[in-house]
């Protein structure tokens, strides 16, 4: 109050004491880019200052944070991105002669402050390294383990060298990482062959289309062993520039096949190529073609990778290399989610049209592919000429000529290579593995109106902002329960406006719907509101609607936790149908609860199967078939 007075302001903080209940809510997960924070963890969100501290506010991944919180969702998890790069100090321990290389300290850390966060004390004598954490004001790690144990937040790698003499810091006093160069030239004169060196981290807000799906790829991995209920992966799109779309002469117009660099994200040349992946001593590295020659543009710098050979030397071919997608992606992260630890469904937009006026709007937009029915009842895309455009002319959402044989409605498909191009997998019904039913994709991009303040925003206050409506969807269905469909006041939306969707008629609307894309429009009674609200699903698959996929991972969820209880136990015929009846039990809860309107479960195994300790369960359930439309007869009577 009294800033010119000398004096000693305290402050009362409350709230430490309460105790926080656990969400009942669908757990979120949010994978987005930030300046600031760890990349090899989830956090919990328990107040969104605590998240803006950890992570801060620029990139997406505070912002989605706000958007989903918009809806009410309470049960969220945040996970950044690992598009930037760490701080690195090489070659401590090198001056003296000789070909050796020293130690080197990599941060986990991948951000800009990485460098002034962390602190070292080399003792070159004793062989000795320690880093400090400046933020937590703690000793993080010592190669004697005496100041701290690895915590596992510094990577030191190489050898010590017994003829080093150089010493960097004290252990009252240790050095910021990026500060040992310029310390070390003044104060101690290096030999000609010393090549220690610091490189300093970098934030990665900005990733280009293959950063982010590298990044993704890399969490993706990861998620199989979690237990997330939705996924959103923030900036990520179904449509996004991909040479698989493009002719050979545009590549070549885009300059795409002279890259040889990642682009500048949101440049012209800022795509997706096809890819190869290798994973080599835990890490995943990537090459990629961006003219389907065979010969990589991008390419690692490890072991004898280069533009033809992979980490082992062996030499690529153009069938190394594959499609990739987002929504692909997408859908077989949470398809192998959810047949291992999880039951995960997927959220994920479109790119923004040019302007919201009307003419951009409608290119955007599209028109549908021109659709043939054959002889047996199947309906394909006959020709290139046939082929739609825009969001109405996705191979994946509506099909296309020379993809999956043309098929209307295209999908998405689970393959041996995880891969859209590769070979098809199936279910033990002998049928295709749809994994479109995993997914959610939205074209809709809607007017936030949330409490987001973006650090480029220089009035300091919130103000309405255009963003992708994949986050405001999972939020709205966290608020849900796994029975309800977002129709009607169900799927009112929150803190959101329709102006940039205002002019898209409902033609439009419904043939976007039509192709299995989720939207948005104005109800009078209702404000801003979901409609057609369905899975990436063909319309053949019995998980076209999101209650269904939604009530299916709930049981599988009740299941795997009654066998929890049980795993590890000897087996034998009690056992098995006692176990049986706690499954039984439990569907008759769900059905109870409307979950459901019919369910049972059945046990089976063999003699070989009891052996190796497997046994089967088959349930069969009825979805609960929400109302979406009304059939409105009005009838006049005559005058009596």
């Amino acid at each position: 109050m009294y800033d010119s007075i000398p004096h000693f302001p305290a402050t009362y903080t409350d709230g430490n004491l309460a105790n926080v209940a656990p969400s009942t809510q669908p757990k979120i997960l949010i994978l987005g880019t930030a300046a600031y924070g760890r990349t090899d963890a989830d956090w919990k969100v328990t107040q969104i200052a605590g998240a803006e501290k950890e992570f801060k506010t620029t990139g997406s991944l505070i912002r989605g944070l706000y958007e989903v919180a918009a809806q009410g969702a309470n049960n969220i998890f945040l996970r950044r991105l690992p598009t930037g790069t760490p701080a690195i100090l090489a070659h401590l321990g090198s001056e003296a002669a000789g070909d050796h290389d020293g130690i080197t300290i990599t941060t986990v850390q991948e951000d800009a402050e990485a460098g002034s966060r962390y602190a070292i004390w080399y003792d070159a004598a004793n062989e000795r390294v320690a880093i400090y954490d400046n933020d937590a004001e703690a000793w993080i790690y010592d190669s004697d383990n005496i100041l701290a144990e690895d915590t596992g937040l510094i990577s030191v790698s190489g050898s010590f060298n017994p003829a080093a003499t150089l010493d960097i810091g004290t252990e009252a006093v240790p050095v910021n990482l990026e500060d040992v160069v310029a310390l070390v030239d003044i104060a101690f004169p290096l030999p000609a062959n010393s090549d220690i060196e610091f490189t300093a981290g970098t934030d990665g807000e900005a990733p280009s289309l293959m950063q982010l799906y590298e990044a993704l790829h890399e969490v993706y991995a990861d998620l199989e062993a979690s237990n997330y209920d939705f996924i959103v992966p923030m900036e990520a799109t179904l449509d996004a520039l991909n040479v698989i779309d493009l002719t050979a002469g545009e590549i070549t117009t885009l300059g795409l096949d002279a890259l040889t660099d990642y682009p500048v994200a949101g440049s012209s040349t800022d795509a997706l190529g096809k890819v190869f992946v290798q994973e080599y001593l835990g890490q995943f590295y990537f090459w990629w073609d961006m003219d389907d020659d065979g010969t990589a543009e991008i390419f690692p710098s490890v072991g004898s990778a280069d533009a033809t050979h992979d980490i082992d030397g062996t030499v690529l071919t153009v069938s190394d290399f594959n499609e990739v997608n987002f929504a692909h992606q997408l859908a077989m992260a949470a398809y192998k989610a959810s047949i291992t630890m999880s039951s995960s469904i997927g959220f994920i937009g479109v790119n923004k049209p040019d302007g919201f006026d009307r003419a951009s709007l409608a290119n955007w937009i599209g028109e549908l592919p021109t659709y043939t029915e054959e002889s047996d009842g199947t309906i394909i895309v006959a020709g290139a000429g046939d082929n739609g455009s825009g969001l109405l002319g996705n191979k994946f959402m509506a099909g296309k000529f020379g993809f999956r044989d043309g098929l209307k409605f295209g999908g998405f498909f689970a393959t041996d290579t995880e891969f859209p191009d590769g070979t098809e997998e199936e279910d033990d019904n002998d049928v295709l593995i749809d994994i479109g039913k995993h997914i959610n994709v939205t074209y809709a991009w809607l007017l936030q109106v949330n409490q987001y303040i973006a650090p480029s925003n220089q009035t300091g206050s919130a103000r309405p902002y255009v963003a992708s409506a994949a986050t405001t969807l999972a939020g709205k269905y966290a608020v849900l329960k796994e029975n309800q469909e977002a129709n009607g006041f169900n799927g009112q939306l929150k803190n959101v406006k329709m102006d940039t969707m205002k002019l898209i008629p409902l033609r439009h609307i419904n043939e976007l719907l039509s192709v299995r894309y989720v939207g948005v429009r104005k109800e009078d009674s209702v404000g801003a509101m979901v409609t057609g609200s369905r899975t990436g699903a063909l319309p053949t698959s019995d998980y076209t609607k999101i209650s269904t996929i939604r009530v299916a991972n709930r049981l599988i969820k009740g299941i795997r936790a009654l066998g929890l209880t049980v795993q590890g136990e000897p087996t034998s015929e009690l056992e098995i149908r006692a176990l049986e009846n706690q499954i039984s039990t439990f569907l008759a809860s769900e059905v109870s609860l409307r979950m459901c309107g019919k369910a049972s479960a059945s046990l089976s195994y063999t003699a070989a199967s009891l052996q190796l300790g497997q046994i089967t369960c088959d349930v069969q359930f009825r979805p609960p078939n929400s109302l979406e439309t009304i059939k409105i007869r009005m009838s006049v009577l005559p005058a009596e």
